[in-house]
């Protein structure tokens, strides 16, 4: 994915995303990956950010107390 992409969707400015993707690929070169810069795997990007986002949905969820409220 291009840094464009990314910004497109998780609706982040042009220079937030190349944040991103530079973190990412730090991960990945760290796992002994070969990067490109200014681009990030499309499968580690959607696996890093859906897993965050769920992660903080499933906390709020939690604390608002609404799973409680339906059982």
């Amino acid at each position: 994915m291009k840094v464009d992409e990314v910004a497109q969707e998780l609706g982040v400015s042009k220079s937030y995303a190349y944040k991103i993707v530079q973190k990412l690929n730090e991960e990945l070169k760290n796992k002994g990956f070969l990067t490109i810069s200014g681009r990030v795997n499309k499968q580690n990007f959607m696996e890093r950010t859906c897993k965050q986002f769920l992660k903080r949905w499933t906390v709020l969820i939690r604390r608002s107390g609404i799973i409680s409220s339906l059982i």
